[in-house]
């Protein structure tokens, strides 16, 4: 009897399991990981633990990609990478700085794919693109302690710090 029969369970090299849930014909399946992504793969795949659940978090415990979609290199000027990096630093600061411990990200950009087609939409973003280190993003100016796609726009780098300072010491 194979092992290769819908229902069988397998891991991944990072520990995540999935089942086979449909024969595809030749060496594909369906699978499905515990986390709810379904992708096809080849058995060889399957064998070597080579599927990847891009549900699973990945990114400081909580960000996953969402998708296949690669992250160019830093040297690729890429624009995803530059999506990417501002991704990542949002979930660093909420996990691991002093001070945020209150600061959440919408659960919608916990996937980068979702965060890299909806920061494009944001008040800002053209000049955030040409510029960036003259602009951060904000969610402090709408009032909320929340990462979103509703409450985060682009602003001049100079005005985040005046405002940061102005809540620091009570100025404003």
């Amino acid at each position: 009897m194979s092992k290769y029969t819908i229902g069988a369970k397998f891991k991944n090299r990072q520990g995540s399991t999935f089942t086979l849930v449909r024969h595809e014909g030749g060496p594909f399946w369906t699978v499905r990981f515990d986390s709810g992504y379904e992708t096809v793969a080849k058995t060889q795949n399957i064998v070597y633990g080579k599927v990847k659940d891009y549900l699973r978090p990945s990114v400081y415990g909580v960000g996953y990609i969402g998708s296949g979609m690669r992250i160019p290199t830093r040297e690729s000027g890429d624009v995803v990478r530059k999506h990417y990096d501002l991704w990542a630093n949002i979930l660093k600061r909420i996990t691991q700085e002093k001070g945020y411990e209150d600061v959440t990200v919408h659960p919608a950009w916990h996937n980068f794919t979702t965060f890299n087609s909806e920061i494009t939409t944001l008040e800002g973003y053209s000049d955030w693109l040409l510029d960036s280190a003259g602009y951060h993003l904000d969610k402090d100016l709408s009032g909320s302690r929340t990462y979103s796609k509703s409450t985060c726009r682009f602003i001049p780098a100079s005005e985040n710090l005046s405002d940061a300072s102005n809540r620091r010491w009570g100025n404003k």
